[in-house]
């Protein structure tokens, strides 16, 4: 197979031209409206987009029709997780092979995200063809405190399936070259050759090898349901080998994540006016959260927990010196992975924040060190491996950190980690910034409603009304058929019965 990519940009567009018209046909849901507007400004912006970055930046916007069409994850099962290695295209229009580690020196973190370009039933060549790769990370260095940051864009990366868990990926660009392949099962190589902010040409050489299988981050090993979901699992437990610029080799933990994500509207009228009842009550603003992995080298454990914004945005959630509320806390030993229901068993307070300023002049204060109760009782410290935030020029804005584990005193490092924050914008700053990323014009107000609405799905009274009927139907069904049984004595085994075919009936049908 040539290195070259089956699509131009030409091509590129011309495939999301055919997606977009799919996944309009393909769309049915009377709770949501179609994201028509979306369409017409992404195709608006597709026309006279000029270079690939734009082009994936545009697909990138927020639609949740697009979304909607493509296939979502299946359920793995906890130990095989090792035949969900190799990437699963068309499943979900996103996901991504995450990496970190830390050495005595150096310290680094690279994401490979995958983005699809249409829906695999409208994909005529090779799925591996249909889309294009964001590269973005870079390295720091532990001693002066500087962080060395990949000039991010989306590359085309060819693809060749070894086995069901080795691959290769390989593509160049103009400010990056990567290589990310797995030619034994449980061993991942990544060498990545970059230009960073100042133009200063960088390589990175990871050989990361794990210690144990890769294990479920959810209890049945995928989030999945009504034809969304995540499937999610990780390496928390490598051995890193890094070569930086040719240097001698440094050694030290890492950990892998790898996941494919489809989000979007739910499938069935039941699930999508609850979906519907519940924004009213309790309305979901934002999408980020705040994620820490944790890899104790005095207990051999690790961990990862994690909170999410959801009906508030970062800066009015995520205060210091306040506790964090967490939503998931897992804990990985040995190649066994446990899903710490109670969440009042770690303590999370951020203890120290950087300033970081956007090249439009928006600040913001991003989480630099943690004060942490692991669920043992165990108090520690999370801080910043390097002095420099690692906030990427990616459109979502997402900023990691690799960070030391200390012991309570702070005194002994005994371990490592990772800060991160992800979509921790504003709606409207987020918006803005993906607009502008997509070739549009951030000043434009109709430009950014569009995006917005698009972003939060917004809805009619009289959608959420009918939610509100739908969703109560089968309690009045429930009560009128429980009357209906015992308004009379006689005959009662025959009004048993068609209740029950009722109900069976509306069960179906929901």
């Amino acid at each position: 197979m040539s290195n070259e990519p089956l699509l131009d940009l030409d091509g590129i567009k011309s495939l999301y031209k055919r997606g977009v018209e799919y996944a309009k046909k393909k769309y049915s849901s009377i709770f949501f409206d179609r994201d028509d507007e979306m369409f017409d400004y992404q195709l608006k912006l597709m026309d006279k987009a000029k270079d690939l970055t734009t082009i994936m930046n545009i697909i990138l916007l927020p639609n949740p029709t697009f979304s909607t069409s493509f296939q979502a994850p299946k359920n793995i099962c906890s130990g095989c997780e090792l035949q969900n290695t190799g990437i699963q295209f068309g499943v979900g229009n996103v996901g991504w092979y995450f990496l970190y580690g830390i050495t005595d020196e150096y310290t680094f973190n690279i994401t490979f995200f995958r983005l699809e370009i249409a829906p695999p039933d409208v994909v005529g060549i090779d799925r591996s063809e249909a889309v294009r790769w964001g590269c973005q990370g870079g390295y720091g260095e532990i001693k002066t405190g500087i962080w060395h940051t990949i000039q991010h864009e989306w590359l085309y990366m060819k693809y060749d399936q070894y086995s069901y868990s080795t691959f290769e990926l390989s593509g160049s660009g103009n400010n990056i070259s990567a290589v990310l392949s797995t030619k034994q099962p449980m061993q991942f190589n990544a060498i990545v050759n970059f230009k960073d902010d100042k133009n200063v040409l960088h390589n990175l050489d990871i050989l990361m090898v794990a210690n144990t299988p890769p294990l479920p981050n959810f209890e049945n090993g995928c989030e999945c349901g009504y034809d969304l979901g995540t499937l999610y699992y990780s390496y928390p437990d490598m051995n890193v080998s890094l070569s930086v610029n040719n240097t001698p080799i440094q050694t030290g933990p890492g950990w892998i994540d790898h996941q494919n994500m489809k989000s979007g509207i739910p499938k069935g009228n039941y699930i999508q006016a609850l979906e519907t009842v519940e924004n009213v009550f309790q309305k979901q603003v934002s999408s980020g959260w705040l994620w820490i992995p944790i890899q104790d080298k005095e207990s051999g454990k690790q961990y990862m927990l994690s909170h999410y914004f959801k009906t508030k945005f970062y800066q009015d959630d995520v205060k210091l010196n306040e506790k964090i509320g967490l939503n998931m806390i897992n804990i990985y030993e040995k190649g066994i992975v446990k899903f710490e229901k109670d969440m009042s068993k770690v303590s999370v307070v951020m203890v120290e924040s950087q300033e970081y300023t956007f090249a439009d002049g928006t600040k913001i204060n991003l989480p630099s060190k943690y004060n942490i109760e692991l669920p043992d009782g165990k108090k520690v410290v999370l801080a910043n491996a390097t002095k420099q935030l690692n906030v990427y020029d990616f459109p979502l804005a997402p900023y990691e950190t690799p960070a030391l584990l200390y012991d309570s005193s702070e005194t002994k490092v005994i371990g490592s980690g990772l800060i991160e924050a992800n979509v921790y914008l504003d709606n409207n700053t987020l918006a803005k910034r993906q607009i502008k990323s997509a070739g549009g014009d951030p000043t434009n107000t109709d430009e950014v409603n569009t995006v917005l609405n698009a972003m939060v799905k917004r809805q009619k009274t009289w959608q959420k009304l009918l939610a509100f009927l739908i969703v109560l139907f089968p309690l009045w069904i429930l009560i009128l058929s429980i009357l209906f049984i015992f308004y009379k004595k006689d005959n009662r085994m025959v009004r048993v019965g068609i209740s029950i075919a009722l109900l069976l009936l509306m069960i179906m049908f929901f």
